[in-house]
């Protein structure tokens, strides 16, 4: 009953403290750039946590590590590290470049997308900053090129490949960047352009299947396109659907997106599957503007910023309805990496969705904190409490001492594969019980029984049941 993930969980090398796992696996924070705030989402009250959190000029971007959150200010030239656990800001980080994306890197590291320079000129210099998340300090500065917008974001896969999707206006030249972080080094950033692409943009989202390819969108004066590219640099177009939103890949499968229309001025979500390319739109509440929409998914959720009606909306991956709006700072952007599901991936965090101190890998229902491995069982009622894989039907008809004789008699009854003959019932400290088929129960006499044990504990394969013993 262990709740599926599409995605391999790929165990990196690091030994890491785990503290309670409330903190990121029931969290997602976005980026309200026109207020400066960072707010925190409690995702199953669906309520803001606390006051917003002050950071630098123009939050563009976040990325959520095991112990922190790592803001973009693209207007202040910095990164604000917030501690998850006090939700304060820890340390700035001073880039002296505009940062405008940012990812968890597999190997731990902060990886950063700058600019010299946010004006609209051809000769504006991009790099990719590797960040020590625990000193703050840049340790790799790698060259990415001419980017003449902010069109350009970052995501990163399990083995450390990096997808940059960007766009030069001046060049006519849109595409996707493909940066082996292992190494580190021009010599193995490899561009994949699309040209041409005259005043072609891409989104500021990248999410990673689960074989490591990276999805984005790019739109051509109206004509969208969701991008699938290998880490070999192999493409494949999804036409017809799209615009400049952030784009999520959830537990079964499917990618979440925000398609506008600009014939009918709206906005549809969109949910893709991976497995055949077909989507369906649903309609939505959000702003109907051409409008960028950071969207992630967690604690089975889809979410979505509206940064024309300054909410964020919860949407049911299973029908696209609305579940619910919650309030956040002016002009929520983004999401990025932050609901801790992408870090998830990467075998940097486990999540406890439901905070009862079981993660995701023990506990066969995370969403329910009365269900994991410590929970007394329920008899007869079809729930798998102690997440063992099985109700408990074992009833104990009989527990007589017959002091006498030293003669302890055992009767038990249970449901388990049909009539229970294959329940494998035994008496703890005694042995096995033995199935009588024509009475459909188990039994026996343990004798000597060496004295009145004042209690028996009856096991099999749905677990234990104990009762106390009568004296005869």
């Amino acid at each position: 009953m262990k709740r599926s993930l599409v995605f391999n969980v790929f165990v990196i090398m690091f030994v890491f403290s785990f503290y309670s796992t409330e903190a990121f696996g029931r969290y997602i924070w976005v980026a309200n750039t026109g207020s400066n705030t960072v707010s925190k989402i409690d995702t199953l009250s669906d309520t803001v946590v606390g006051d917003p959190i002050n950071v630098g000029a123009g939050p563009f971007a976040v990325a959520v590590t095991q112990d922190y959150v790592f803001v973009a200010n693209i207007y202040s030239k910095t990164i604000s590290k917030i501690n998850k656990y006090t939700d304060n800001v820890e340390s700035t980080i001073n880039l002296n470049k505009h940062p405008v994306h940012l990812a968890l890197g597999a190997d731990g590291y902060i990886y950063s997308v700058v600019k010299d320079s946010l004006d609209f000129q051809s000769n504006i210099m991009a790099y990719l900053y590797k960040i020590d998340q625990e000193t703050d300090a840049i340790i790799g500065e790698l060259p990415l090129g001419y980017i003449s917008t902010s069109a350009i974001s970052i995501g990163i896969n399990q083995q450390n490949i990096a997808y940059i999707p960007y766009a030069h206006a001046y060049t006519a030249e849109t595409g996707i960047m493909i940066a082996d972080l292992n190494t580190f080094s021009a010599q193995d950033l490899h561009k994949y352009p699309h040209s041409p692409m005259a005043y072609g943009y891409c989104s500021h989202g990248v999410s990673i299947d689960s074989e490591g390819n990276g999805w984005t969108e790019c739109e051509r004066l109206g004509a969208r396109n969701i991008i699938k590219i290998t880490p070999s640099g192999v493409k494949e177009f999804i036409s017809g659907v799209g615009s400049l939103s952030e784009l999520v890949i959830e537990d079964d499968g499917y990618l979440w997106t925000i398609d506008y229309s600009e014939t009918e001025g709206i906005n549809s979500v969109v949910r893709l599957d991976l497995t055949d390319n077909n989507y369906t739109k649903f309609p939505s509440s959000l702003a109907p503007v051409r409008i960028y929409h950071g969207v992630t998914y967690l604690n089975d959720y889809v979410w979505i910023t509206d940064p024309a009606s300054n909410v964020i909306i919860k949407i049911d991956p299973f029908d696209g309805t609305e579940v619910a709006s919650v309030p956040v700072g002016a002009s929520p952007r983004s999401f990025g990496d932050m609901s801790g599901f992408e870090a998830a991936q990467l075998g940097f965090i486990t999540m406890d969705l439901d905070g009862d101190g079981y993660d995701e890998n023990e506990d066969c229902n995370d969403r329910d904190p009365g269900i994991n491995p410590g929970e007394t069982e329920i008899k007869h009622d079809g729930i798998d409490q102690d997440c063992n894989g099985y109700d408990l039907t074992t009833d104990v008809l009989v527990a007589e001492y017959v002091a006498a004789d030293d003669v302890l008699k055992v009767e038990a009854t249970s449901t388990f594969g049909g009539n229970g003959e294959t329940a494998n019932l035994e008496v703890t400290g005694y042995g096995p019980l033995t199935w009588k088929s024509n009475k459909l129960f188990w039994t026996d006499n343990f004798d000597p029984a060496g004295g009145n044990p004042g209690s028996i504990e009856v096991c099999g394969i749905e677990g234990c049941e104990t009762v106390q013993v009568i004296v005869r």
